[in-house]
Formats: C-alpha cells, sequence, structure tokens
C-alpha cells in the first residue's frame, strides 16, 4: 500500500481577510491563495519556490510566502 506524506498543516493569519480586500485590482486574489494553499498541501516545503521560514518563534516553526496571482505576472516580484 503506497504510504503518502501526511498533509502540511495551514493556518492563515486573520489580518489575511483584510489583505486580500487590499487586493482588489487583482482578478481573484482569493482564489490565486487558495490555489497556492493547494498545492503546499500537495507538496510540501520544499516541492514549492518562495517559501521562507520566519525566524522569532522559538521552536515553532512559521513560514511565509509570496502568492503568485493566478494566469498573470503582477505585483511585486510578479507575486503579493
Amino acid at each position: 500500500m503506497d504510504q503518502s506524506p501526511p498533509l502540511a498543516e495551514i493556518h492563515r493569519h486573520p489580518d489575511v481577510a483584510n489583505d486580500l480586500k487590499k487586493l482588489r485590482r487583482f482578478p481573484k486574489p482569493a482564489e490565486s491563495l487558495e490555489s497556492w494553499e493547494n498545492l503546499f498541501r500537495a507538496k510540501g516545503l520544499c516541492g514549492v519556490p518562495g517559501i521562507n521560514r520566519y525566524p522569532g518563534f522559538g521552536s515553532h516553526e512559521i513560514y511565509k510566502a509570496r502568492v503568485v496571482p493566478l494566469g498573470e505576472k503582477a505585483g511585486k516580484s510578479s507575486g503579493y
């Protein structure tokens, strides 16, 4: 039987909802974020570029990532 690795656990910061409202000039920012989260769950930390460990949380591992908008090159470094 194939033993797949466990799916990554993702928690959004409460401020993400407000940040998505600020990105209204981009088409479907929430869908871009959900798509990225699905990719992260499937591939994990090593399989997705643009994910960095955020320092200063002691033994907790907190990561931040740049989300690339679906279907377009936009934002700082082609992401937000």
